[in-house]
């Protein structure tokens, strides 16, 4: 499976949906780590979160 990054040119993969979005996840928190400058560790909590429901309802309408 392949799920493209929104945010980049990264074409993430995974052999299942949760090896995916893990790999998704990995690939945000790593490539995109300046989203998270300057915030405090609740709002990071809230990002990952939302970036959490954002990737599995990017695998789920892929499939």
């Amino acid at each position: 499976m392949k799920l493209a990054c929104e945010g980049c040119d990264a074409v993430v993969e995974g052999e299942t949906a949760d090896a995916l979005h893990s790999a998704m996840m990995a690939h945000g928190e790593e490539g995109h780590s300046n989203f998270f400058e300057g915030k405090s560790p609740d709002e990071i909590e809230e990002m990952k979160k939302m970036m959490d429901a954002h990737v599995r309802q990017m695998i789920t309408d892929q499939n």
